[in-house]
């Protein structure tokens, strides 16, 4: 089928102004003709309003040919079949507000993505879109229309877009959210271009291990304040670095550590509730808080109590783990984290989803990885039960 021309949308919202006080609606159906010639096709001459000046519309008649004109035999379709394509094409033309409204610049829908969309979502969740939007989707799609934007033109930009696969998944699923908000605004009538699409990486994924006990007792007895202290609340409270950083001397509310706020990581901006969206209590063992309390004196409440930001903690703990020869592709305070829900949960791990701030146990069980020795231990006792002493095997 031949494309339809392109029009801003301020051309045809003018004609749609000019039709309406006329008292009609935009709408065309031309006849249609046989060309000349030994191998004769159909086609048809729609009138397209255009915007040739500001206050200058007129109608602009466009040649569209019928495809295929000739059937499998090779013989030229009737003209009442030709009558269907056309009417089929013209569906769409004769449809004004979807022609007018999927001429529209890419630009202005992300903008309404943003109003409308995004502060729906979740304050880290809407900090991420935000990033990818402004750095990779606006960039090189706001120049487009938004009927411009095809199955093509999306696989060519993910081509430029680096990462392992999740992190490339990720950057097309939020342009596909852009181009779903658009359908269900009823912008455009088009499929999403992203369905069908297969992503794959191209840089090899971070790791996600935890520190054996051994490897976390070098790592602490290497560190130099503040790292310590950081360390340990990672540790030994579970907290994410973004927490950690957004401390207050009031928030050490003995036995507890209240979590009230969380750090951005690009834009340290604070923000006053974590992921889950309410301040939570974690366990706060004495000599960390005998160590907070040290280091927040003569500090006002209301005061950070770590400095740092988030490029300096995580520099500083990539470079001695390298220099322990503990480090891989990954290790970052999140692996800190990621050893105190294992150890907890080899421990009995009660109340752990509560204090890892996780909306299901799900989420939580991604975090736990035991080892291999933990895991040989549960084989033997597996072997145990199976070959008991009057049915053990030789």
């Amino acid at each position: 089928m031949a494309s339809i021309p392109q029009f801003t949308e301020s051309d045809i919202l003018r004609s749609k102004e000019v039709s309406e006080q006329m008292g009609r609606r935009f709408y065309t159906r031309p006849d249609l003709h046989l060309s000349e010639g030994a191998r004769p096709c159909w086609f048809f001459r729609p009138s397209i309003p255009v915007r040739l000046a500001p206050g200058v519309v007129k109608s602009r008649q466009i040649k569209v040919w019928v495809e295929p004109s000739y059937n499998a035999r090779g013989k030229l379709i009737s003209q009442r079949l030709a009558e269907k394509w056309r009417d089929e094409y013209l569906v769409t033309v004769n449809r004004t507000s979807t022609v007018v409204k999927a001429q529209m610049p890419f630009s202005e829908v992300i903008e309404m993505y943003r109003k409308v969309h995004l502060p729906e979502l979740a304050p880290n969740t809407r900090e991420s879109y935000e990033r990818v939007i402004d750095q990779l989707i606006e960039p090189h799609f706001g120049k487009f229309a938004l009927c411009q934007i095809g199955p093509l033109e999306v696989e060519a930009w993910l081509g430029t877009i680096q990462g392992t696969k999740h992190t490339r998944r990720q950057r097309l699923n939020i342009l596909s959210s852009i181009l779903e908000c658009a359908g269900r605004w009823r912008y455009t009538t088009e499929r999403n271009p992203r369905l069908g699409i297969k992503v794959k990486g191209n840089r090899p994924p971070w790791e996600h291990k935890s520190l054996e006990p051994i490897q976390i007792s070098r790592f602490l007895a290497a560190a130099e304040e503040p790292i310590l202290a950081i360390a340990e609340i990672a540790t030994f409270c579970g907290a994410r670095v973004g927490e950690i950083r957004a401390l207050q001397p009031r928030d050490i509310q003995p036995p507890y550590l209240r979590i009230r706020r969380t750090m951005s990581q690009k834009t340290d901006e604070l923000k006053d509730y974590p992921k889950n969206e309410k301040p939570r209590d974690l366990p706060l063992p004495e000599w960390i808080e005998k160590k907070l309390a040290l280091i927040s004196q003569g500090l006002r409440p209301d005061q950070l109590i770590f400095d740092l930001t988030y490029e300096q903690i995580i520099g500083r703990m990539r470079r001695l783990a390298k220099k322990l020869d503990i480090w891989f592709r990954g290790f970052g305070p999140h692996t800190l984290r990621s050893s105190y829900a294992t150890l907890r949960s080899e421990q009995g791990g009660h109340g752990l989803q509560e204090d890892m701030g996780h909306s299901s146990a799900a989420m939580t069980a991604h975090y736990i990885r035991p080892s291999v020795q933990r895991k040989l231990a549960e084989i033997e006792r597996m072997r145990d039960l199976i070959y008991f002493d009057g049915a053990r095997k030789v």
